[in-house]
């Protein structure tokens, strides 16, 4: 079972790791970041979970992808549980909704950023 506060403690060593690698500290990350310095000891010593977009503005102000700080098997699980979402909401929309997806989703694989 998938214990989430024991995950949180491997991503703050994890994370506390990095900065070392790169001669740096949390919390210098974090005020080079906007977030603050209680947003990041919470996260490392346990008292609150990161979010998502905590996570991936670390990751960022250390030059890496937030999948360097998560294995490649609980990506995997992210990517599939979203791709459930995503699949059981189309499932459940009405014909009309589910052609509008459709051409959406074209238009977006034929979208590029210039």
């Amino acid at each position: 079972m998938y214990d989430t506060k024991e995950k949180c403690r491997e991503l703050a060593e994890k994370f506390k790791q990095l900065c070392a690698e790169r001669g740096t500290t949390p919390y210098k990350i974090a005020r080079h970041s906007g977030l603050s310095s209680s947003t990041v000891s919470c996260f490392l010593t346990g008292k609150t979970v990161p979010r998502i977009d905590t996570m991936m503005i670390l990751c960022n102000q250390l030059g890496i992808s937030i999948k360097d700080i998560f294995d490649e098997r609980e990506m995997v699980e992210v990517h599939a549980q979203e791709e459930e979402l995503i699949l059981h909401t189309y499932r459940n929309l009405p014909e009309d909704k589910k052609k509008a997806v459709l051409k959406y989703l074209k238009m977006l694989d034929r979208y590029t950023e210039d």
